[in-house]
């Protein structure tokens, strides 16, 4: 069984694939095809909330961030 730290060590250790492997993942790259298509419509916060498939994407990226 892997360990969290065992599955940081092998995203750690060559980065740039963890995230193209990410990337290439059809769901993610369905919902940052839709993100990029609609991001431009967001004015103000409550344009953002009433999205809730952007609102989750956008939660997503900034949470894998920190």
């Amino acid at each position: 069984m892997s360990t969290t730290v065992n599955s940081y060590q092998l995203v750690a250790a060559d980065l740039p694939r963890a995230l193209a492997s990410t990337r290439s993942e059809p769901t993610v790259a369905r919902e940052a095809e839709y993100y990029l298509a609609h991001i431009e419509e967001v004015k103000s916060i409550d344009d953002l909330l009433g999205d809730q498939r952007l609102f989750a994407f956008a939660m997503k990226a900034l949470v894998s961030r920190t």
